[in-house]
């Protein structure tokens, strides 16, 4: 199991405690409603560190869906950017197909930061 897998891992079991019927397996993770809001953890991608192939980073990404049905125009999702672009670790993410505004969030997580991020 790798980096990434054992992050998701410890989040499901130990960190969040997340009961079984109350979540499910998706691609490279997780979802679960520990409320209204479904919220899916998954790992998202890798990069190689500078200590060459074997230091891989994975990044998990946390997203929570927030309000559904929405209809934003360009104008709208324009000034929604505006305080969105100085966020460093959570924004919104607008999906224009499923109608939803979630909530996001990722981080970079690799073999000498696992233990404690």
């Amino acid at each position: 199991m790798n980096t990434g897998e054992q992050t998701i891992e410890w989040l499901r079991h130990e960190q969040l405690r997340v009961d079984d019927e109350w979540s499910q397996d998706v691609e490279g993770g997780f979802c679960w409603w520990p409320a209204d809001h479904r919220q899916t953890i998954t790992v998202t991608g890798t990069e190689q560190g500078p200590g060459g192939p074997d230091d891989i980073a994975y990044f998990i990404r946390v997203e929570t869906e927030l309000w559904e049905d929405v209809d934003i125009d360009d104008e709208k999702l324009a000034i929604l950017s505006i305080p969105m672009s100085m966020a460093s670790m959570a924004g919104f993410v607008h999906h224009p197909a499923t109608r939803r505004i979630n909530l996001c969030s990722m981080v970079r997580i690799h073999e000498g930061i696992r233990s404690w991020m």
